[in-house]
């Protein structure tokens, strides 16, 4: 059997489907019996519990050989977020040493391996280390920056015909479909891997070809609207996210700089999926 955290977000609802469509058994940790009950319909067994509840989680690691774990965003945190993340990691690698299960396969992101300047990104990098010292196989899957992140614009594209952006125009990255992350995980899970997977999208982007997908999408011309990185902190500070700002300015910076990179280039995995069809699918699941 194979715990799937996150079943109710991006990536860990296509790995739990995609393991469901294998025949494996899943084990979906859920906050609460309401959102067990579609998994359950599906086939999987639930349990109710959170992943920073230490007893819960050691308790449903102890049932299963594998399990996809992460460190998902805290949107409630207004300061202090990478303490929070990091002490969350604490509880994570707690459970994880405690079950004794045998492989984790643990969202990482692009760029884990750097020591600073990457925002949000350290949090994962964290992850990594103190679950890979508890001695369980961990497969890293360290993701591109989500082709879905670009919902956040998705209101401004249909409405006035912008995509807001943060990336200046020369700026091209990588950007992975969650699709494909789910897919990824779903094979390390149950086949192995080696201790890092660098996955890569299916080309690179920029924001003028992100403004293009939305275009084809919704029918209509769409323009990138870039902003100044000024204005990053400010913007989150407006969306109740003033605990982001700091970081996320600090990514943007990097990744403008093209310096958001993977540690072994030579071997990364690339997804099938590319920004086009990917700005696609989460414009039909949203209707």
């Amino acid at each position: 059997m194979i715990l799937v955290a996150g079943v109710t977000g991006n990536t860990g609802s296509v790995v739990a489907k995609t393991l469901l469509a294998k025949g494996e058994k899943v084990l979906a940790l859920v906050r609460s019996e309401e959102k067990g009950a579609p998994w359950r319909e599906r086939g999987a067994e639930v349990v109710v519990g959170a992943l920073d509840d230490v007893e819960t989680l050691t308790a449903a690691l102890k049932r299963v050989d594998a399990a996809y774990l992460l460190t998902p965003p805290n949107y409630a945190v207004q300061e202090n977020y990478l303490a929070n993340r990091i002490a969350f990691n604490d509880e994570l690698a707690a459970a994880v040493k405690a079950s004794g299960v045998k492989r984790v396969v643990y969202l990482s992101s692009v760029a884990a391996h750097l020591p600073s300047g990457t925002g949000p990104i350290l949090s994962v990098g964290d992850g990594e280390r103190k679950l890979r010292a508890t001695g369980t196989e961990l497969i890293a899957l360290r993701a591109a920056y989500f082709a879905e992140n670009w919902g956040m614009g998705a209101e401004a594209a249909a409405k006035d015909g912008v995509l807001p952006t943060f990336m200046t125009p020369d700026a091209k990255v990588t950007m992975v479909s969650v699709v494909d992350i789910g897919r990824t995980a779903a094979e390390l899970l149950v086949e192995g891997g080696p201790e890092v997977v660098e996955l890569a999208g299916a080309g690179e982007y920029d924001a003028a070809d992100a403004a293009r997908a939305f275009g084809a999408a919704l029918g209509r011309e769409v323009e990138p609207s870039y902003a100044p990185l000024e204005a990053v902190e400010p913007t989150f500070r407006d969306l109740g996210l003033a605990g982001f700002g700091p970081l996320y300015r600090e990514m943007f910076e990097t990744m403008n700089a093209g310096q958001l990179d993977f540690e072994f280039p030579n071997r990364i995995r690339r997804g099938e999926i590319g920004l086009e069809q990917a700005v696609a699918n989460m414009l039909a699941s949203s209707t």
